[in-house]
């Protein structure tokens, strides 16, 4: 599959020496220059792969439990389908509440009425994770990797594109719901409004870092995984260092926010 990502990936088979394995195999047994995988672990790997036999190298190292990651992504396949089971009713209920506001002229058009665009947003991201989800959990060895194959690549990173930011967009909506109840029931002080507007700005920025990853797309699948290792072990890098980063925002968010809750309801 890995040979599919790009067109000038499969050129590169057998015209390029041998990467060593010695400083690299920390999962396995380096032999004449490839790690020998133990049963259990493959060298196939999500956005930064130890198997590049697809592209004239070795396997570099054996990253990938295959139970674990079996195991991890058949639950996210059980949840999205739970989720996407739950979507008709949650749509119908919905639907039902836009049409009293319609006819009380709060809304005309049912794209106007946010909650149902987040779930429409909210379903159409599971529908993209649950393929995922599936494909990794019937591809033997792993090998459909994020980073290399055409579809898990812009599929996975697509997701970040558009599906968290929805959330992130949900996210502010409660927050700008829950001021003006709060503004309605009680003086909020200004530590408090401080509080809600640090919290708005950094759900913004966790959810553009976020989207930003999905311009790694492109160099993934443009640039060889053996060749261009070092562009994919950057992009590799700076994408996860922009999710810790978004994932630090949002606890900092979540945090200024409570506790400023908590203030002002005692």
């Amino acid at each position: 599959a890995g040979s599919t990502a790009c067109g000038t990936h499969s050129s590169e088979r057998n015209m390029q020496p041998e990467v060593p394995c010695a400083s690299s195999c920390l999962h396995g047994s380096c032999v004449n220059g490839t790690c020998t995988c133990p049963s259990g672990l493959v060298g196939h790997a999500d956005l930064l792969t130890g198997d590049l036999t697809d592209f004239g190298g070795g396997v570099l190292d054996c990253p990938s439990h295959l139970l674990t990651l079996k195991s991890m992504w058949s639950a996210v396949l059980l949840f999205c389908i739970i989720a996407l089971a739950m979507t008709p009713f949650t749509l119908h209920q919905q639907w039902h509440k836009f049409s009293m506001l319609r006819t009380e002229g709060s809304v005309q058009h049912w794209y106007r009425y946010r909650p149902f665009l987040y779930i429409v947003g909210h379903a159409a991201t599971e529908v993209v994770i649950s393929s995922v989800a599936m494909i990794k959990v019937v591809t033997p060895n792993f090998q459909r990797v994020v980073g290399i194959d055409p579809y898990l690549t812009v599929a996975s990173l697509s997701v970040s594109i558009f599906g968290l930011p929805i959330s992130a967009a949900f996210l502010l909506d409660l927050l700008a719901t829950f001021s003006q109840g709060l503004r309605s029931e009680m003086s909020p002080s200004p530590l408090w409004q401080a509080a809600l507007g640090i919290a708005r700005i950094l759900f913004i920025l966790a959810a553009v870092l976020v989207a930003i990853t999905g311009l790694y797309t492109i160099p993934y699948l443009s640039v060889s995984p053996y060749s261009g290792r070092h562009v994919h072990r950057v992009c590799n890098y700076l994408m996860h260092l922009q999710r810790a980063v978004a994932m630090l925002f949002v606890i900092i968010a979540s945090v200024a926010f409570t506790v400023e809750m908590l203030r002002n309801i005692n």
